[in-house]
């Protein structure tokens, strides 16, 4: 397994266990017990306050080198979710997606890092479009960047920051059920 990508929908801490087929190589070292839950990853946080939307609908990746477990030859994964605000009745993740160890990933990793550090020593602007970071994530940092000058500003809490409609997402709390 190289790395896990989903869609988070408002899960504010996330568990991965797993159990591993045995293989011929193991030969009594290494996993003792083949149908023992290993933990891969902790209660890694998904929203930085699980009582707003900030990351509560972000793609997120978890890569190998963040696992606590070398995720080779897994036979079954379960994904425990947790969400301890009352807020959110409903907390799930979407369209989960395990993409094998690829040894060409990694040559073509570090490939990019070479061209980036020969262009920066030529003082060329050879800029792949995987070196821009992604916009939602650069405006929900500058959201909470003006919430904490706000609040260091006026000496008061930021009011609560309402999401905009954009592309069909939506402040949940405006909802009205009829």
């Amino acid at each position: 397994l190289g790395k896990i990508q989903f869609s988070n929908n408002y899960t504010g801490y996330l568990t991965i266990k797993a159990q591993f087929k045995e293989t011929n190589s193991e030969s009594g070292a290494g996993k003792t017990n083949p149908r023992k839950w290993v933990t891969l990853v902790k209660n890694k946080q998904l929203m930085p306050n699980v009582h707003y939307d900030i990351c509560g609908r972000d793609d997120f990746t978890i890569r190998r080198e963040e696992m606590l477990e070398e995720p080779d030859n897994i036979l079954y994964m379960r994904f425990i979710l947790r969400q301890p605000s009352p807020i959110w009745l409903q907390f799930s993740i979407e369209n989960i997606k395990l993409e094998p160890k690829i040894e060409a990933e990694i040559a073509s990793v570090e490939a990019n890092y070479n061209l980036r550090a020969t262009s920066v020593n030529a003082s060329k602007t050879i800029t792949p479009s995987s070196a821009y970071p992604d916009p939602a994530k650069v405006a929900t940092s500058l959201q909470n960047l003006w919430a904490l000058m706000y609040s260091r500003q006026t000496g008061a809490p930021p009011p609560f920051l309402k999401k905009l409609e954009v592309d069909g997402s939506y402040d949940v709390s405006n909802l009205s059920y009829s």
